[in-house]
């Protein structure tokens, strides 16, 4: 349509929609014969040098790239819109009546209070000049003329229509020339009061101007707030500071905290690459539409209805504002909107005016230029005029633009989308910020260290400005009530969890009344429905009161024990059907073609055995087994098996000694071997020895061991096994050292970082791989969480398809890798983005783009890095497995182990054991958790012993092989089989009579007093906090402030200060851990339970891992012994000396608790005196 046209962009052309429009036209329409583009000219410059600097812009860096020649077809036009007749010369004008076809009016004064005589000539007479002009031109196919949405705002719905207005544009221009300015201002407000402004007025009484000019192809378009673009052709490219983007800097700068906004109306905000798209298509609908019916046709281009809120908006931006704050920030960005007048009105003085003054006075008095007051009054105006449309909300009629949209080709619609629905609103808020920060700001990411560092300063000066204007507050409040205020209320005030009594004698009393009911119920097994009916007569408890939280946990037994005694039904139902099952499925039968390659091979392989003496027994009994498969496939079964009757008593000798697990490891890897990926971490070494120690026949383990500085792997792998937790298998086992072989390699590295050779060894000889290579830094950089956790995953996976031996490929992951649901199954998940969609972001997009995208995906649904891209690793397998024989182990938080082959041996601080340490040497005494939560953690040598016996277990199931002593079935896949649609997932936690969080700690704080660590700092304390601001209250008071005043003294006495970085350092664990301690989860352990009871005897003996009647208080003694051993180095020749330290910070924090309570005690005191 646009072809060897010519096209006349009046006066702002070079604005914000003008330049936009420019560069979509030429680059999406290269065919245009010329744009005339209206510049007036400025102080010394021309209107061409102001085109040529508007084309230095990085909006047109894309465009210089397509269409090189771009810039011959725009030709600037002298003249301005203050001046009559546009200042057209005679030329010009005669030039632009005989070639233009096109016209886009975008002109217009867009000061929300310039004095309406001047609206009056930019808005409206110039408006009817150029439609004087149009109307001379011969070859005009469009005009459109660019209004907007509020022009029609004194209606609360806007239709596509033209509108009455209570005054004609053509009196309008006349009083504006004529009469003087005061009076013409006076007799207009008198008609202009439904309108907040000069600028709405004017383009309302401008749009009456087309009511008459049915004539010719007229068209209106009216966009809503138009704002930074979406797509093209640059993300999130702005270039002014109107409405919604002028308010949004003011607050990200920090210099507004309140405005007037009901929060719940939608933002009425547009991109502008949409907008321009939208016009594009309007000045073609109005020619096409025009031929068939002459009518002014009108344009309401608004956002949908699922677009965002102006508090979605404004919170969003505050949200992405705190990865990425603002260098030339004055103060923390934080917004209050308020719907009503008057107490904004109060606050913007107090938070606004008042602080300006302030800083104005002190600018003074420093001698300084006082600005703030200015900067204050000029931000006020601006709020003020954009306050009317934050605090309406206008329906509106879109049948045109829809229309429009619906008759547009498909091509069309990809080339010139303006279609919002289910436009990606989070998204685009992310790049509007950006585009605010890069384009108007001038801000980029080389100063992204010093703006976080500045906005982490404003966060705690706001901090502190927040708790003393409390403190302020309640002691005003104490002030007035100071008689009336009793003891009961300050408590109740800082601790959510107290319960409002009376008096002293009152609580004892209903104290012992709870405990009388407590005992009723367990011994008793009250109903659920009686405990909440006796809850409800308590009215006397206010708040979170004892005696919920005890019945609740006790009614919580009583179910448990309820489960348990289901679980065993289950599990006996479970072996019936399965020896049913057995003993109904015959023997299968091979296909014939199959049975004769079989036999030849047998054939071959004996011939081949009777000359090799060597050749080990299992290798034999393995082809033997082969032979016997053939028979049973030839002949009838009781023949087939009196057939085999020699070689199976044979067999029973050879394998008594041997249980099914052991066995399937030798069988598996006799010829071939296992491969482990990350065998230096604390699952790694653990997996390792117990391999070597309990399958000794095992031919080799390859582990994946990367360099370090000055090691390389075979250094690393001898002094791994220096660890005392060798020393039982190096008396067990001599030589197993010998079968451990280094393999160069490293998750972060392309393909592993695998050399050719290793490559094809691997391919070649293993048949069972354990993958627990992780990023475990919970706050990580996603790129890099990425590359090891699920790049490295699918490089692995790729490697695993290619092996022709492989029986077994279990994958590590967490079970806190579906954290995002409450109840977790054992199987596969569906996830927020593909594996391969984020492995190709991570390659190919810059670091903080690629953070910013996938941020906002993680923070919802995962509470760090390491669990999402564990979680997506997992999608990976669902996705490209294969039939491949996979399993998936999901364990819980890993501790110390439970028995072998060290009691109590530790090598990691993650998790729990990095908090109890913490908390044992006295560093901490405060910690967010729900302590009534289960502690969800496992022994390490009961986690390898399942892991173990789940590549056994993955390996059944696929290709379901039996052994006894008496029979050998071969059963096809699927027959039996546990093995759902998309391979066993095993949710290893502990049992229901686990510990809770308390019980852990508790307990660790209890052997803590017999045997106190050495290196101690304070008398180990714990006191922990379900909710965040009383935590937060006691960390600042507790732990920081404390640690302030160590530091100062020990730069006061020339030592260096170290006790705020520990604390910073302890706090930022802390954080990590929480989520894991706040919320409690439900697990399905069906495959867990299963493959237990397919375990025999000797099996259960050997890898034991069911923890049914574990006992945990010998375990938590054990894990503290280890923790002190293993990880602290202390032994108990420093216990003399521990326990003298220990009984010292008992005494001096019983002396600090008595001066804390007397001080209180005396502000009580003063307070009731």
């Amino acid at each position: 349509y646009f072809s060897n046209l010519f096209i006349f962009c009046l006066v702002g052309g070079t604005g914000f929609l003008g330049k936009m429009l420019i560069e979509k036209l030429l680059r999406s329409c290269p065919d245009i014969s010329m744009i005339y583009v209206m510049i007036r000219s400025q102080k010394d410059k021309s209107p061409e040098n102001r085109l040529d600097e508007m084309l230095e812009s990085p909006l047109y860096d894309r465009i210089k790239k397509e269409v090189p020649n771009f810039r011959i077809k725009i030709v600037p036009i002298a003249g301005d819109c203050n001046i009559k007749g546009l200042g057209l010369s005679k030329t010009d004008r005669n030039m632009l009546i005989k070639k233009v076809a096109i016209i886009f009016h975008i002109a217009a004064n867009m000061q929300f209070y310039e004095k309406i005589k001047i609206s009056t000539i930019v808005n409206i007479d110039a408006t009817a000049t150029i439609i004087e002009l149009a109307k001379h031109m011969r070859n005009l196919k469009s005009f459109i003329h660019v209004s907007t949405i509020y022009s029609n705002c004194h209606v609360k719905h806007i239709e596509e229509c033209l509108y009455s207005y209570p005054i004609n544009h053509k009196h309008l221009s006349t009083f504006a020339r004529n009469l003087p300015e005061n009076i013409f201002e006076e007799k207009i407000s008198k008609i202009s009061w439904r309108w907040p402004n000069t600028y709405t007025f004017t383009k309302a009484i401008a749009e009456g101007l087309f009511k008459n000019e049915i004539r010719h192809p007229f068209g209106i378009f009216r966009p809503a707030m138009v704002i930074s673009s979406a797509s093209e052709p640059l993300i999130g490219w702005i270039d002014n500071m109107y409405g919604p983007s002028g308010f949004a800097r003011s607050l990200l700068l920090g210099i507004v905290r309140f405005h007037r906004c009901n929060g719940t109306y939608k933002a009425n905000i547009v991109p502008v690459d949409f907008t321009v798209n939208a016009l594009i298509a309007s000045a073609w609908d109005v020619n096409k539409k025009w031929n068939k019916d002459n009518s002014v046709f009108v344009y309401n281009f608004v956002p949908p209805v699922d677009g965002p809120t102006w508090n979605e908006y404004i919170y969003a931006l505050l949200d992405i504002n705190k990865m990425y704050p603002l260098r030339n920030a004055i103060y923390l960005p934080l917004m209050t909107l308020f719907k009503h007048e008057i107490p904004y009105r109060f606050c913007v003085w107090f938070g606004h005016f008042l602080p300006a003054l302030l800083l104005d006075a002190a600018s003074i008095c420093i001698g300084r230029s006082p600005r703030m007051w200015k900067l204050y009054m000029k931000v006020d105006k601006f709020c003020k005029a954009i306050e009317p449309f934050c605090n309406t909300e206008w329906t509106y009629s879109t049948d045109n633009i829809q229309s429009m949209w619906d008759t547009l080709e498909e091509r069309d619609k990809q080339l010139f989308k303006f279609n919002m629905v289910e436009f990606n609103w989070t998204e685009y808020l992310i790049n509007h910020y950006q585009g605010m920060r890069l384009y108007r700001l001038n801000e980029n990411d080389s100063m992204l260290k010093v703006s976080r560092m500045k906005y982490a300063r404003f966060y705690w000066i706001h901090q502190i400005i927040k708790t003393i204007l409390f403190f302020i507050i309640f002691w005003i409040i104490w002030f007035i009530k100071k008689y009336k205020l009793n003891l009961i209320f300050i408590i109740d005030f800082f601790s959510e969890e107290f319960t409002k009594f009376h008096s002293y004698i009152s609580y004892i009393q209903l104290r012992t009344l709870v405990r009388n009911i407590i005992d009723s119920i367990v011994r008793l097994a009250v109903p659920a429905e009686v405990i909440f009916s006796a809850i409800n007569l308590f009215t006397v408890f206010q708040h979170i009161n004892i005696f919920l939280i005890r019945c609740l946990i006790e009614h919580q037994i009583i179910k448990i024990a309820c489960q348990f005694n289901i679980n065993i039904i289950y599990k006996y139902i479970y072996k019936y059907i399965y020896i049913c099952v057995c003993t109904y499925i015959n023997v299968f039968k091979f296909p014939p073609t199959l049975s004769m390659n079989i036999l030849k091979i047998s054939l071959a392989l004996n011939k081949y055995l009777e000359n090799s003496l060597n050749v080990s027994t299992l290798f034999r009994i393995f082809f033997s087994n082969i032979l016997i498969l053939y028979w049973i496939s030839r002949t009838d079964k009781i023949e087939s098996l009196t057939g085999c009757q020699n070689f199976l008593d044979s067999l029973k000798v050879k394998l008594k000694s041997k249980t099914q697990v052991v066995l399937y490891y030798m069988i598996c890897c006799v010829s071939f071997n296992i491969f482990i990926e990350r065998g230096t971490g604390f699952l790694g070494k653990m997996l390792i020895e117990k391999l070597l120690r309990s399958c000794p026949d095992i031919s080799m383990i390859y582990v994946m061991i990367r360099s370090q500085k000055d090691k390389n792997p075979k250094n690393r792998l001898d002094e791994m096994l220096e660890s005392p937790l060798y020393d039982r298998v190096k008396k067990e086992v001599p030589n197993f050292h010998q079968k451990i072989v280094p393999i160069i390699g490293d998750s972060n590295i392309k393909d592993l970082g695998l050399s050719e050779s290793d490559r094809n060894m691997l391919i070649s000889n293993v048949s069972i791989i354990f993958h627990m290579a992780a990023n475990m830094q919970f706050y990580g950089k996603i790129k890099i969480s990425t590359i090891v956790n699920i790049d490295a995953t699918a490089i692995i996976l790729k490697l695993a398809k290619r092996m022709p031996n492989l029986k077994s490929f279990i994958h590590v992951s967490t079970i806190y890798s579906n954290c995002h649901v409450k109840h977790i199954e054992e199987r596969l998940y569906s996830y927020p983005i593909n594996h391969k969609h984020l492995i190709t972001f991570s390659r190919n997009l810059p670091e903080n783009i690629f953070e910013e995208k996938i941020s906002n995906r993680i923070s919802s649904q995962w509470p760090n890095t390491y669990t999402f891209t564990k979680a997506i690793a997992e999608g990976l397998f669902k996705n490209e497995s294969g039939d491949l024989p996979i399993g998936i182990f999901r364990p819980a938080i890993i501790l110390s182990s439970a028995s072998e082959p060290l009691i109590g041996w530790i090598e990691n601080m993650y998790g729990p054991p990095g908090i109890a340490t913490s908390i044992l040497l006295g560093h901490i005494r405060f910690y967010r958790c729900n302590s009534t939560y289960k502690a969800n953690i496992v022994p390490v040598d009961f986690t390898v012993n399942a892991l173990i016996a789940s590549a056994w277990d993955v390996h059944k199931q696929h290709r379901f092989l039996l052994f006894n002593i008496n029979n050998i079935f071969y059963l096809n896949t699927g027959l039996c089989s546990r093995r759902a649609k998309d391979m066993l997932i095993y949710n290893f936690v502990p049992p229901i009579d686990g510990p809770t969080w308390n019980e852990y700690h508790y307990a660790l704080l209890d052997i803590n007093k017999m045997y106190p660590l050495h290196n101690a700092i304070y008398l180990p304390i714990m006191t922990f906090f379900k909710h965040e601001i009383p935590y937060r209250f006691c960390v600042w008071f507790g732990h920081y402030l404390p640690a302030l005043l160590l530091d100062a003294t020990s730069i006061c006495i020339g030592r260096r200060p170290r006790m705020w970085k520990l604390y910073m350092k302890i706090g930022k664990f802390c954080k990590a851990m929480e989520p894991c301690c706040n919320t409690e989860w439900t697990y399905s352990t069906d495959n867990i339970q299963s493959m237990w009871d397919n375990l025999n005897e000797k099996d259960q003996q050997l890898f034991k891992f069911n923890m049914v009647e574990f006992n945990w208080t010998e375990y938590l003694i054990n894990h503290y012994q280890g923790l002190r051993r293993y990880q602290l180095n202390e032994n108990d020749s420093m216990l003399k000396v521990s326990r003298m330290k220990y009984v010292r910070f008992y005494w001096i924090h019983q002396i600090i608790k008595t001066i804390f309570f007397f001080v209180i005690f005396w502000i009580i005191w003063f307070m009731f005196k």
